[in-house]
C-alpha cells in the first residue's frame, strides 16, 4: 500500500507540475480550482486514474474540464495499468492467501474477497478497452503505408 500511495501521488503531483508548466489552459484551470485541484491531487493517491475525473466533462460542470495534454492522458493511462501490478493484483493475492490460510472465514472478508476479485476484472477489461483502439489505429496506419 505504501508503495502504491507514493507512486500515485507522485506521479499525480509530476502530472500537476508539468502540466501547470506546460499547458496555459490547466494553469488557468488550476488558478481557478485551486483548492479543488489540492484535494483531487491527494485522493489519486489512491488511484492516478482518478486524475480522468478532471477531464470527464461530468454533467457539464466546468471544474470537470481541465484540458489535459494528450501526454499527461498517457501517463494516467500508464499508471492505471502499473498501478493494477503494483496495488490491485498483490491486494487479491493477499486476499486468496488469507482465505485458504483462515480456519474461520466471516462474511466480511468474503464480501472483500468478491468485491476486489469483480474491481480487478473490471480494471483489467478497463485497460483492454483503452489500448485496444490504438492498436488498431496502429496496425490500421502500418497496414495502408504497405
Amino acid at each position: 500500500m505504501v508503495i502504491s500511495f507514493t507512486f500515485n501521488t507522485s506521479l499525480s503531483f509530476y502530472i500537476f507540475i508539468k502540466e501547470a508548466r506546460n499547458n496555459e489552459k490547466v494553469k488557468v484551470w488550476i488558478d481557478k480550482y485551486t483548492q479543488s485541484a489540492a484535494i483531487l491531487t491527494l485522493i489519486s493517491g489512491s488511484d492516478v486514474s482518478l486524475l480522468t475525473m478532471l477531464h470527464s466533462q461530468f454533467g457539464g460542470f466546468k471544474i470537470f474540464s481541465a484540458s489535459f495534454s494528450d501526454d499527461a492522458k498517457k501517463y494516467i493511462a500508464v499508471g492505471s495499468t502499473v498501478n493494477l501490478f503494483i496495488e490491485d493484483i498483490p491486494q487479491f493475492i493477499i486476499q486468496i492467501v488469507f482465505y485458504f490460510n483462515t480456519i474461520s472465514y466471516n462474511i466480511i472478508p468474503l464480501l472483500n474477497l468478491i468485491t476486489s476479485s469483480v474491481v480487478l476484472v473490471v480494471d483489467l477489461l478497463t485497460r483492454v478497452y483503452e489500448f485496444l483502439p490504438k492498436i488498431h489505429t496502429r496496425l490500421c496506419k502500418e497496414s495502408s503505408e504497405k
